[in-house]
């Protein structure tokens, strides 16, 4: 059906009593009207594409007329207007489905081949304990104002730990500690899940990273202050430390002391990776931060240690847990336990973390007279520069000799 349009003749024209019905100008080809039971639409077709240009309550028909030119014109050019508006309501579908947690598995995925299971593990943490209610919300539709409230909330401490079945946290999970360092963290671990995903699919066009404004309300939000405490009376700590009941907690705790080494590290440790015999460790690449392999002889104290934990009976790991199950393997300790933590800070008088222990041994070395590019080595930091990156080296003899100057201050 044909009609020469004019706003009174289309107002005129009555619902349709069932379906749809095209009735199209004659004045300008490829203008229409969808006439349905509910509503009147301006329709535009040319080459066998048609799309709907608004309903005849929300356009006039001059501004009708004008986009169904402009419709015309753009298929004239090559362009398909249908299929451009077919390809953004994919878009906004594929967007709607990359929630937080789809981004995090992918991203996690296309990172496992250089991403170490405990960085994995804290990746997941940090979204599940500070980002859980937006795991199932769409990436895309997480703003700037969102990060803003959210990172106040862990500064402060509000709304931490998983919700509950209503999506709501209630009254949160006490046992998830807040604070300016963790929330740091978690949003850098949220902005490295958002640019892999916006590299990732550039297609989509997925806005730039929300995290960016935090600057605007908390400057210096990623900066972290590095911590610089030690035990304060060594040889009290160490006393300390040799009277808790548990021999595998205190000879734990007496190792990192005498070794410098990272939690994960010395919890880890593999009788394979030790050497008795000549007193020394050898911790493969895959195991160390720095993905390259940590060989060193242990002073005195640290392989004490290790002769008791082989007199008590070797397992697969050096210091192993409790057996939870007849039968069951037992598996190495995850850390120093808080029980552990508390007995020293009750027996010193000082509260100090496990990897104070760590800053301890750089600290007692360096006072021991221990070279800083040599305590860089054998705390198995980055070397700094390319002098001693490439072309400087040193025999185990020389590592001895270095590490037995510690025996002094740690026995």
């Amino acid at each position: 059906m044909q009609l020469k349009f004019t706003a009174s003749a289309i107002a005129r024209i009555p619902l349709s009593d069932r379906g749809q019905q095209f009735i199209w100008d004659t004045q300008l080809a490829g203008l229409g009207l969808s006439v349905g039971t509910k509503s009147k639409s301006y329709i535009a077709q040319f080459r066998g594409s048609r799309i709907t240009l608004g309903r005849v309550d929300d356009l006039t028909l001059g501004d009708a007329r004008s986009k169904a030119l402009e419709y015309i014109e753009s298929i004239k050019r090559g362009r398909d207007p249908s299929a451009e508006r077919a390809a953004e309501r994919t878009k906004a579908e594929r967007l709607s489905t990359m929630t937080l947690q789809v981004a995090l598995d992918e991203t996690l995925a296309a990172k496992a081949q250089y991403l170490r299971p405990r960085t994995q593990s804290d990746y997941r943490n940090s979204v599940r304990l500070y980002f859980d209610c937006w795991l199932d919300r769409p990436l895309h539709t997480i703003t700037a104002r969102d990060v803003a409230t959210r990172f106040a909330e862990v500064v402060e401490g509000r709304n931490l730990g998983q919700r509950r079945d209503n999506g709501k946290f209630a009254n949160g999970d006490p046992s998830v500690r807040g604070g300016k360092t963790v929330a740091a963290k978690a949003f850098v671990v949220f902005r490295v899940i958002w640019n892999y995903m916006r590299w990732k699919y550039e297609d989509l066009g997925l806005p730039e990273c929300p995290v960016k404004g935090l600057g605007q309300v908390s400057r210096g939000w990623a900066r972290v202050n590095s911590r610089d405490r030690v035990v304060a009376d060594v040889p009290r700590f160490i006393a300390a430390a040799r009277s808790y009941p548990s021999p595998i907690q205190r000879d734990l705790v007496l190792f990192i002391l005498a070794t410098g080494l990272r939690m994960n590290e010395a919890c880890m440790l593999r009788w394979e990776e030790v050497g008795l015999h000549n007193a020394v460790i050898n911790i493969p690449a895959e195991r160390m931060k720095a993905n390259r392999p940590l060989i060193i002889p242990l002073c005195r104290m640290a392989h004490e240690c290790l002769q008791r934990r082989a007199e008590a009976g070797r397992e697969e790991y050096v210091f192993i847990g409790r057996r939870e199950a007849r039968g069951k393997r037992r598996e190495p300790f995850a850390t120093v336990s808080k029980k552990m933590l508390r007995h020293l800070a009750d027996q010193t008088g000082q509260h100090v973390s496990v990897h104070d222990l760590r800053r301890t041994w750089s600290s007692q070395a360096l006072a021991a007279g221990i070279p800083l590019h040599i305590t860089e080595y054998l705390t198995a930091h980055v070397p700094q520069g390319v002098t001693l990156t490439h072309y400087w080296s040193i025999s185990m003899d020389e590592l001895r000799a270095e590490v037995a100057k510690l025996d002094a201050v740690l026995s």
